[in-house]
C-alpha cells in the first residue's frame, strides 16, 4: 500500500502555496491544519474564476459592510434584505457567457446565484478574515489537493495553464466539499456537530431566505456562534447559510445547476472489494 500523505498545491497568479505532510508529521492535528489551509486558499481565490464583477459587488456592499462588526450585525442586515431586490441588483454584476437558448432549453440556474454568493462572502470575510500564508514553491501550474490518510482517499486537481475558468471554479468547489465531509471525523467534536445536525434536520436543504433567518437565530441561542475557537463559529455560520442556498461560497449542487457539464460522475454499481 502506498505511503500515506496529504498535499496542497496552489499556483495562482497572485498566490502560491505548496504544503505536504507525510511520515511522522502525518497526524490529525497537522491534517486538520492542512485541510483548513486548503479551505482558506480556496476562499482567497475562488471568485477570481467566477463570471462576475467582483469590484462592482464590493462597491454595492460597501455601505452595509461598515455596519458589520459581529455576527448579530449580519443577522440584522439579513432581516432587511429582500431576496428579489437583491437578485435584481446582483444581476448587473454578472458576465454570463452561456448560450441564452441553452439556458432556457436546459432550465439552467442563473449566474446571479454566484454573484449573491460573493455578496455574502464580503460580509463573511469581514467577520472571519482569510488567514493563509503563501509558502513553498509549487512544482506545476496547478491547483491540487490530495488526501491519502486514515482511509480517506481523494484527488482534486486542475491544470491552471490550460483549464477554463469554470473548470478551475468547479475543482475548488468540489475540493471544499470534499474537505467539509471529513471535518467531523478529524475535529472529534461530536457535541458541536450534533447541535448543527439537529438544527439542519428541521429544514429541507433548498434555497430559502425566509427559513434561513430562524435557523440562524436558533443556532445563536444554542451558542454555536460564540465558540472560544473562532474556527467553530465560522464553520457553524457557513454550514447553516449553505443549507439555505445563500452561503458565502458555492456548493457543488449550485455550480452543477449552472454548469451541468462539470458534474463529477459517480461510479456505477458497487465497488469491488479488495
Amino acid at each position: 500500500m502506498p505511503q500515506e500523505f496529504m498535499q496542497l498545491q496552489c499556483d495562482f497568479s497572485n498566490f502560491k502555496l505548496f504544503e505536504k505532510i507525510e511520515g511522522n508529521a502525518l497526524n490529525n492535528e497537522n491534517v486538520c491544519s492542512l485541510m483548513e489551509n486548503g479551505v482558506e486558499a480556496i476562499r482567497k481565490n475562488l471568485f477570481d474564476f467566477a463570471p462576475i464583477d467582483k469590484k462592482g459587488i464590493e462597491n454595492a456592499a460597501r455601505e452595509d459592510l461598515q455596519k458589520i462588526k459581529t455576527i448579530p450585525d449580519l443577522f440584522l442586515l439579513m432581516r432587511q434584505i429582500k431576496p428579489g431586490a437583491l437578485e435584481a441588483q446582483m444581476a448587473k454584476f454578472c458576465k454570463d457567457d452561456r448560450s441564452p437558448e441553452r439556458v432556457i432549453q436546459k432550465k439552467l440556474a442563473p449566474v446571479t446565484d454566484i454573484a449573491i454568493g460573493y455578496y455574502f462572502s464580503v460580509f463573511f470575510e469581514k467577520l472571519f478574515p482569510i488567514k493563509v500564508r503563501a509558502v513553498g514553491n509549487p512544482p506545476k501550474k496547478e491547483f491540487r489537493f490530495i488526501a491519502n490518510y486514515s482511509g480517506w482517499l481523494a484527488v482534486r486537481k486542475v491544470n491552471l495553464a490550460v483549464a477554463e475558468n469554470k473548470e478551475t471554479l468547479s475543482t475548488m468547489v468540489h475540493t471544499m466539499a470534499t474537505i467539509d465531509g471529513k471535518r467531523e471525523k478529524f475535529w472529534n467534536m461530536p457535541e458541536f456537530f450534533s447541535k448543527i445536525k439537529l438544527i439542519l434536520s428541521k429544514y429541507p436543504e433548498r434555497k430559502s431566505f425566509g427559513k434561513m433567518i430562524p435557523a440562524l437565530e436558533e443556532a445563536s441561542k444554542e451558542g454555536l456562534f460564540s465558540q472560544k475557537d473562532a474556527r467553530l463559529s465560522k464553520y457553524a455560520l457557513l454550514k447553516i447559510m449553505m443549507q439555505f442556498g445563500y452561503g458565502p461560497y458555492l456548493s457543488s449542487a449550485m455550480l452543477e445547476g449552472i454548469y451541468p457539464e462539470l458534474k463529477i460522475p459517480k461510479p456505477k454499481g458497487r465497488m469491488k472489494k479488495n
